[in-house]
């Protein structure tokens, strides 16, 4: 990448260290670095750990660390299966809710009815920035976001024999860990 291909603004910031680029990466004060970049979600990390995830990164080598990230993606709703596993393993109602929101609250930007626009009904974005003045999002169908969304129905099918969690929930107990017992046997105990 030649200098010139991207608009970075004034090259010196106020104590005079430069920014440029090359095709190697960054030129940070006459120093080449590659950059390697992390993420942090403020939403999902207490804001008294803030800095101390952030010195971790640093610890750990990564230069940029993108932040305001509001996006809300699907990608938990991978796991609703096994925090109701976990819920059966350990009665914990906790589990149950949150097994619940993983298997409903994921899914509401899936365009079940073509009304959202996508390219086909069904598909789902991959996620949906929820701040102000932006309300975009990635608007792109990726295979995973569906991998996603289908792998924990199948398994609550295969254990349990019905793919609605509310249903599912409400079975007696012994039956529910009879089927959980059975699914162990075929299915092994990795969630």
């Amino acid at each position: 990448m030649a200098q010139g291909t991207f608009s970075f603004g004034t090259k010196t910031n106020p104590q005079g260290v430069t920014f440029e680029v090359d095709s190697r990466g960054f030129i940070v004060g006459g120093k080449h670095i590659l950059p390697v970049m992390g993420e942090i979600h403020y939403a999902r990390v207490p804001a008294a750990e803030w800095k101390r995830e952030i010195q971790k990164m640093r610890a750990g080598g990564i230069t940029i660390i993108a932040t305001g990230h509001s996006g809300a993606d699907c990608g938990l709703s991978y796991n609703s299966f096994e925090y109701f596993r976990l819920y059966l393993l350990t009665g914990d109602e906790y589990l149950l809710k949150i097994a619940r929101l993983l298997a409903y609250n994921t899914k509401q930007t899936m365009d079940y009815d073509g009304k959202l626009g996508y390219g086909h009904r069904g598909l789902q974005t991959e996620a949906l920035r929820l701040v102000t003045n932006r309300g975009d999002g990635v608007n792109l169908w990726l295979p995973w976001v569906t991998a996603t969304q289908l792998d924990p129905l199948c398994r609550l099918k295969d254990a349990y024999g019905s793919i609605e969690l509310n249903d599912i929930a409400k079975m007696p107990a012994d039956e529910l860990q009879r089927l959980d017992r059975q699914y162990r046997r075929t299915q092994g105990l990795a969630f």
